[in-house]
């Protein structure tokens, strides 16, 4: 072989290197680690749970030794923690020995209240279930809601919900503008309670009849905004 095809002959391209490396020695012990911790704090959180269910059967099998009357009435509530909010809210539960609490009533009373609105009236829709209904997106209902253009509560998780009632009520706008510090509770106490200044009306069955005296409605809701009542 001649000297000039010697150096036409290419060498060989050298082995690629693999550039990935082998994973740090410590990461195995925080895997470790964290699965521990998850494990932990689901054991934990299994424990909280046993614990409520335990004190919580324990509650009810006393309440079963109610007065049958007070049982009957509690059992005609439309939903189970309907069923509790009212027997809980009766004065004859909460004087018994076992249910003795000194806020118990005040508490169970305002969620009695509270379940009562919500359940009127038709009740009350999701934010989704308010677009449906309206042929609108979510995201219109949010900024009427938070326009204050729609009376609404928030349910924890569930998020905020609307009573049905108020869609398509005239004069919903003007009396909710005359009220704009009141949050959705409050709002909603207004136009379901009867009112002195509507001479006793509920302002909802004032709205809803023909040529209502939207002046008086408007009037009374700026008085309950400023005093809650």
């Amino acid at each position: 072989m001649t000297t000039k095809n010697a150096k036409q002959i290419k060498k060989p391209k050298k082995a690629l290197q693999l550039s990935w490396k082998l994973p740090n020695k410590k990461r195995p012990s925080s895997l470790v680690q964290g699965v521990e911790q998850k494990r932990r704090m689901s054991d934990r959180s299994h424990s909280i749970r046993n614990v409520f269910v335990k004190r919580a059967n324990r509650a009810l099998s006393r309440l079963k030794n109610c007065d049958e009357s007070l049982l009957m009435q509690a059992i005609e509530a439309p939903s189970d923690y309907g069923v509790l909010s009212f027997l809980l809210s009766q004065p004859e539960v909460l004087a018994l020995p076992q249910v003795l609490d000194p806020l118990a009533g005040a508490r169970m009373r305002g969620i009695e209240f509270k379940r009562q609105m919500i359940e009127c009236e038709g009740g009350a829709k999701s934010t989704s279930e308010v677009a449906d209904l309206l042929k609108v997106s979510p995201q219109a209902v949010n900024k009427k809601r938070a326009l204050g253009k729609f009376i609404s509560v928030e349910l924890g998780k569930k998020g905020f919900y609307y009573p049905v009632w108020q869609f398509g009520l005239a004069g919903l706008e003007a009396a909710l503008n005359a009220m704009p510090e009141a949050d959705g509770w409050t709002r909603m106490n207004f136009f379901l309670n009867p009112n002195d200044g509507l001479d006793g009306e509920r302002p909802l069955d004032v709205l809803r009849r023909d040529g209502a005296p939207l002046d008086l409605v408007v009037k009374a809701a700026e008085a309950f905004g400023e005093h809650g009542a």
